[in-house]
């Protein structure tokens, strides 16, 4: 008797899983601190934060990461001010309109990134991430959520990723991913950047909504990162990071 109890919870427990949506839309608000990204004199001139809206199509072999169209950003623009020699300081903050394509069964990504005005077209192989489950558990938007984190050393980044096992996806914003459920957050050097789920949307996604961008001159993860590491030294700057654009200019 124990043991047809034991098959048949088995059954039901199968039952579950198999009927567990692994496709839909996910709305994200991302929250960029911009305070952390300038010297201390210039926060006055500049808000806090910049937040703005991403959305994410995924299903259970591949996903869209991308803006939100026709979504609000706040926080952005930036300031003038004129110095103590009389001259007009212009700081401005850009955050570049970007879209990744991830395919998860065949391992590839493909990435339209706007630098500098010049739009480019990265593909390459899904690097894998080292996360590390803290075991960790909290509720974000309705569901329970555990949190991975990993070092990336070359960027010089903490992230902190929580993802719902109710949701068996490995997609996530942006290359975030390779998790055992959908990523919920993902937090950036305690707070630099916080990108979490506002709005879970569990339905099949049409055909033709999840496909990889096309704009863009073609370049490969290490050619673009020689360009975006060779601009960010002429303008003495150091780049790559979060994001987003910072230009400072004397008038």
């Amino acid at each position: 008797m124990k043991n047809i109890i034991f098959l048949l919870v088995s059954l039901m427990t199968v039952g579950f899983l198999t009927a567990q949506k692994t496709e839909g839309i996910v709305i994200y608000e991302q929250k960029i601190n911009l305070h952390k990204k300038v010297q201390e004199e210039m926060r006055q001139y500049v808000p806090e934060f910049q937040t703005s809206q991403q959305e994410l199509y995924f299903s259970a072999t591949e996903s869209l990461f991308q803006d939100v169209k026709g979504g609000e950003t706040h926080g952005a623009g930036g300031a003038n001010w004129t110095g103590d020699d009389g001259e007009n300081v212009e700081i401005r903050f850009e955050k570049p309109e970007n879209k990744t394509y991830v395919n998860f069964s065949e391992k590839k990504k493909v990435e339209s990134k706007d630098f500098l005005g010049r739009r480019f077209l990265i593909e390459g192989d899904i690097e894998t991430i080292p996360w590390k489950i803290t075991g960790e558990m909290k509720i974000i938007n309705g569901y329970q959520c555990n949190k991975a984190i990993f070092e990336d050393e070359e960027n010089e980044q903490t992230i902190a990723a929580w993802f719902t096992p109710t949701i068996p996806s490995q997609a996530g914003p942006g290359t975030m991913g390779q998790l055992p459920g959908l990523i919920m957050s993902v937090n950036i050097n305690d707070g630099d950047m916080v990108t979490t789920a506002i709005n879970v949307e569990l339905k099949d996604v049409e055909d033709g909504l999840i496909v990889a961008p096309t704009k863009g001159k073609k370049i490969s993860p290490e050619e673009f990162r020689k360009v975006v590491d060779a601009k960010m030294k002429e303008m003495g700057m150091e780049g790559g990071k979060g994001g987003i654009k910072i230009e400072i200019r004397n008038n």
